[in-house]
């Protein structure tokens, strides 16, 4: 499921109309894509990292209390860039944090500032900023109009507010203190070109905003000092992409996901066909494809050796493999089955060959493999698409002969350099005019939504050429949106000039539609990630009037990708923080600013808001519950809303259109796959499955079980003990009364301890105890119940693949085993932060840095001796012995809530050592803190290049929006940076329903029923009076038409299966109804009553509110 970057999760599925595009993409793919020979493109070397299960980017199982310290890296930016580790792997983010990064671009371009916010925040090495040598570059400087810059602006603007510097500063010099305040760990310099040319240093060279001849020039160089090469530019409503990364590039994972560890079922050979058919376990699905390497691991997670290729996939559940070797099928199936617990498929290093700009045009506009995909609609148009990189190489042309930027007067002399640069392709055709017509009219402005774009992607491309993670562009992107003015025939034609007076986005899009713009009011929920882009972009835009809400903090892990936020706000409301930094960019802009809960019945959303404080919302949200409600808001007051989200380099943006689309919760997402209770409990086989049981260990002991114990102290301390005891008994049960007894008389004789250092000692027992019992008896009793021989019900083994055979675990003197040696260390660690855990718990109020460090040496002392059993008691004995202990006055437990990103609170390493200790018992593989802290904590992996890719996206929406534009000019995406992949689907029209007079109705229609005056003055329209209205309103007898139910809010006030025959029901006034279920709630307010007396308004018959 796809989430933002701030555990968001959007739109899952991909809407109904995105069917057919999907089907031209993998037709597409099909055509262009060959596979890759297995093993064509290793080393001896990288074969046995793979065979080894060490995938080369990938995480891997590291010693249990390592974490997430990269090459490069300090403990801050462990913090910083979690998220961005999880996306991209240690060893791709290593590389990233060493890379070396050159930034040639006009000082004043907002792509440069916008592809360098990217690099800068996604945590680069160093950076080096190019500034001119003494001799000059007219055409350079000609090449980009500083005037018409919108967003270079606005960061300048930032810039000189935050570093407090005046207007006469050096440009370079302004970028460079900027980019330095974004990310203090980053080195940013500035050098001539001169001297970058006599630099020997690799890295990854980015063109910006300059003129083919220019690019060409570079490249070159680059090539010659074995630098990869890319170039990004735009121009109006269009933008390009170019990459060069040198021959023989390696790719080491085209796509960034993590193979699927599957449970084997069993291995078996065809009697028909002799072929070797593998089975998933029952309930379990495989992620392999045709072609796909296959590794077989054992119970411990390391490769048995036998690799093979899937050969045909049958079903989600199995698949057919061909084997190489001297093994025959029926020994291969024997040593598989015996051997092996899963299998993965293994991802194979692939090397990519790149050519030079000079040298690749010749084949570009008849070779459709060196264009990425980007928009279905407008890539599989080689006419359009060969316009547009025409006019892009023609633009440094003109401007070289004219000295200026083309305008639409000059039309007629510009579409001839297009067409001179490719004399091959037919000029005549209609979207050739076009789209070369469109593009003179609006080159000379830069657009803010399109630099955003075209900046996460040159961003993310020079990421990977410093790592090889994804598939880079190969070898041209180009995007635009021209839907913006190009289905308006009256201004494509118009011959009129631009105003050239006027700011970028007023000449590419017109001064009306800015205009608009400006006063539109726009609601902003949530200032994270997708906010901070959306809330810069917006400030950019000239939008003026802004409400901004998120009721979160910020920490240290938003700074790798929220721009707004510096060290200095971390615990700031993100709202607030927001408001100061977007300040900067405009300071005209009015910024309402709240820090509430927008499904907050009492909060400042309300009606009245809605009905007439907003015109679009954006959502930057990190929760479905709250999405739903802002779609529901939104179609319930007939508001635009633009919804996006993220997960790693894959994306999101989805449209709702008022009276024309369906909305965001139409479509239902869907659930998350959940765990059975009797998996997690008795027969894990996945990390997963151990990982919550650790969790949920860690909710029973330092939650529950001290909420618990303050509960029964106090209900024992006024009642007794035969009482506490019956109560306890009823409510629990035999069983679980005799586990809270035992708990109960523990934990009293714990808090009766006063002296720390004595509890300290008895915490460390305790932990060693609980080791014990969870990790060596209650396996022994598990055996003894299930022997490893026994049989089900249907005469069938009853441990089979999906039921592990477990085997307890203790602390043991091998010191030469390293499966022993695994158990004692997650032992240790167990017992240390189990014992810390539960003093912190039981004395809440002493300061952490009192309790002494737990040693090792005191944990593997308990455990040596945690087998003895205490004497056991009865339940009332228990009982009656606790309430002898209590003291007059009882000391209160602390609750310990499990959080994630705190290193030093022990809550992750306690959750890993349980986790692994649990998996060591079931023969899974262990993990390290960093993929238990993904897994327990729900992470969801996040990079600003994606972020910045959807905000811009939204933000196009929003113009579409504002323009008014038809529901086929709008556009969904669905993006994956890592392959990289760019597709847009039309919206879906909103589903109609019909009544029996034909009357269409959809999820935005409305009835309304007035109060009128006399109504008013006896009290209010009855219940009775209400349904005759609405009858009328239909048009229909009421032996065709019924109201099913009529309901305010959450609340029901009438059902005509419950009322229809209620005289005293359907006599009253509706208000005092309502009255009378508010009434029943915790509050009841005025201002709902003033508003609720006025007006009633129902939904038609397909939602909710009257059916």
């Amino acid at each position: 499921m796809i989430r933002s970057d701030d555990g968001t999760c959007p739109r899952h599925l991909i809407p109904r109309s995105a069917i057919i595009e999907m089907a031209k993409i993998f037709l597409f793919f099909l055509v262009l894509l060959t596979p890759v020979s297995a093993g064509s493109f290793r080393s001896s070397n990288e074969l046995f990292e793979v065979n080894s299960g060490i995938l080369p980017h990938k995480i891997t199982s590291t010693p249990l209390n390592s974490h997430l310290r990269v090459r490069g890296g300090s403990d801050q930016d462990e913090e910083r860039y979690s998220r961005q580790v999880y996306a991209l792997g240690k060893r791709a983010h290593g590389l990233i944090r060493t890379s070396k990064v050159y930034l040639d671009g006009p000082p004043s371009s907002g792509l440069l500032y916008e592809c360098a916010k990217n690099l800068v925040l996604s945590g680069v090495g160093s950076i080096t900023i190019l500034k001119p040598s003494s001799q000059k570059n007219k055409l350079d400087d000609d090449y980009h109009c500083a005037n018409f810059d919108d967003l270079g602006r606005s960061y300048q603007q930032a810039a000189r507010s935050e570093l407090e510097v005046d207007q006469v500063v050096d440009e370079h010099t302004l970028l460079q203190n900027y980019l330095r305040r974004l990310n203090p760990s980053v080195k940013v310099s500035v050098m001539t070109l001169d001297e970058v040319k006599k630099c020997s240093e690799e890295g990854v060279f980015v063109c910006i905003d300059r003129a083919y001849t220019t690019q060409v020039q570079w490249n070159n160089w680059c090539r010659k000092a074995n630098i990869k090469f890319v170039s990004i530019e735009t121009a109006g409503l269009y933008g390009k992409v170019f990459c060069d990364f040198g021959n023989g590039f390696k790719v080491f994972d085209r796509d960034g996901e993590d193979p699927l560890q599957t449970p084997l079922g069993k291995a078996k050979v065809l009697i028909e066909t002799g072929e070797i058919r593998v089975n998933c376990i029952d309930g379990e699905k495989h992620d392999v494809s045709q072609g796909d390497l296959i590794d077989f691991r054992d119970a411990a997670g390391n490769s048995i050796g036998f690799n093979c290729t899937v050969m045909k996939v049958i079903n989600p559940k199995q698949f057919l493999i061909e084997i190489s070797g001297s093994l025959s099928a029926n020994d291969f199936c024997e040593e598989i089955n015996q051997r092996s617990t899963s299998f993965s498929r293994l991802k194979v290093p692939e090397d990519v060959d790149f050519n030079t700009l000079d040298s690749v045009l010749s084949k570009a506009y008849s070779d459709d493999s060196l264009f990425s995909l980007c928009d279905l609609d407008k890539t599989f148009d080689r006419n359009r698409r060969s316009a547009i990189l025409s006019c892009f190489l023609a633009l440094g042309e003109f401007i070289g002969e004219e000295g200026f930027c083309p305008t639409i007067e000059n039309l007629e002399v510009f579409s001839g350099h297009a067409s001179k640069s490719n004399a091959q392709q037919d000029h005549t055709t209609l979207s050739w005019k076009r789209a070369v017509r469109c593009f003179t009219k609006t080159c000379r402005g830069k657009f803010c939504p399109v630099q955003a774009v075209i900046g996460a992607i040159g961003a993310q491309e020079a990421l990977k050429a410093a790592s090889g993670l994804y598939y880079p562009v190969k070898q041209f992107l180009l995007f635009d949106c021209d839907e913006l003015i190009i289905e308006d025939e009256n201004a494509l034609k118009s011959t009129e000039t631009m105003n050239t007076s006027a700011n970028g986005q007023t000449y590419v899009i017109g001064e009306r539609l800015c205009e608009r713009l400006s006063q539109e009011r726009i609601f902003v929920v949530g200032a994270g990630a997708i906010g901070c882009e959306l809330l810069k972009n917006l400030a950019s835009m000239g939008i003026k009037n802004l409400i901004i809400t998120d009721m979160d903090t910020i920490e240290k892990s938003n700074l790798s990708r929220q721009l707004l936020f510096r060290d200095r706000d971390i615990g700031v409301f993100k709202s607030v923080a927001a408001q100061n930094t977007i300040s900067m960019y405009k300071p005209d802009i009015d910024i309402e600013v709240h820090t509430s809960k927008v499904g907050d019945d009492h909060g400042p959303f309300d009606e009245d808001f809605w009905s007439k404080k907003v015109d679009i919302v954006l959502n930057a949200l990190d929760n479905i519950d709250a999405r739903l409600y802002i779609d529901s808001q939104c179609v319930a007051h007939g508001k635009a809303l633009v919804d996006a989200g993220t997960l790693g380099s894959k994306g999101n943006v989805q449209v709702v259109v008022p009276h024309q689309s369906e909305s965001y919760g139409a479509s239902v997402d869907p659930p998350e796959p959940a765990i059975p209770v009797c998996t997690i409990k008795n027969f894990p086989y996945l990390i997963s499955h151990t990982i919550q049981w650790g969790k949920e260990l860690f909710d029973a002991f330092f939650t529950q079980r001290p909420k618990r114990y303050n509960e029964l102290s106090q209900l024992l301390k006024d009642n007794s003990p035969d009482s506490v005891t019956r109560k306890i008994i009823s409510e629990l049960g035999m069983e679980a009364s005799r586990e809270t007894s035992r708990e109960l008389l523990e934990d009293v004789e714990s808090s009766i301890v006063e002296d720390i250092s004595t509890f300290r000692d008895e915490a460390i027992t305790w932990a060693a105890t609980c080791a014990d019992g969870l990790f060596r008896q209650e396996i022994e009793v598990l055996l003894m119940k299930h022997p490893v021989d026994s049989v089900d019900e249907d005469g069938e083994p009853f441990w089979s693949v999906s039921r592990r055979v477990p085997k307890s675990v203790y602390y043991g003197v091998d010191a030469h085993d390293p499966q022993q040696m695994k158990i004692n260390d997650n032992l240790v660690a167990f017992v240390q932060n189990c014992a810390r855990l539960r003093i912190e718990s039981c004395n809440p109020h002493v300061a952490k840095d009192r309790i002494a460090h737990i040693t090792r040496e005191e944990a593997v002392s308990a455990l040596k001796t945690s087998n003895l059993s205490p004497e056991d008691k009865g339940i009332h004995a228990r009982i009656q012995f606790s309430k002898d202990l209590l003291k007059d006055e009882i000391r209160e437990w602390g609750l310990i809530g499990f959080e994630k990103d705190d290193d030093s609170n022990g809550h992750v390493d306690f959750v890993t050592a349980a986790s692994n200790l649990r998996a060591l018992c079931y023969g899974i593989a262990p993990v390290d803190t960093m993929e238990t802290r993904r897994v327990a904590g729900q992470i969801i992996p996040a990079m600003i290049t994606t972020t910045a890719l959807v905000s811009a996206f939204s933000c196009l929406e929003m113009v579409k929006l504002v323009q008014k534009a038809s529901l086929e000019v709008h556009r969904n995406a669905f993006v994956n940076m890592a392959t990289p992949f760019l597709a847009f689907t039309r919206p879906m029209p909103a589903e109609e329903v019909f009544n029996i007079k034909g009357r269409r109705f959809t999820i935005w229609d409305r009835t309304i029923i007035k109060e009128s005056k006399r109504n008013s003055k006896t009290g209010g329209i009855t219940i009775r009076g209400l349904l005759a209205r609405i009858i009328k309103k239909t048009g229909l007898d009421d032996d065709l038409f019924q109201v099913s139910s009529i309901s305010y809010g959450p609340y029901l006030i009438y059902a005509n299966f419950m009322h229809e025959h209620d005289d005293e029901l359907l006599s009253k006034p509706v208000w005092d109804v309502i009255k009378e279920a508010l009434m029943h709630d915790d509050e009841f307010s005025e201002r709902d009553s003033d508003d609720a007396k006025k007006i009633y308004a129902f939904r038609s018959p397909k939602t909710p509110d009257f059916r």
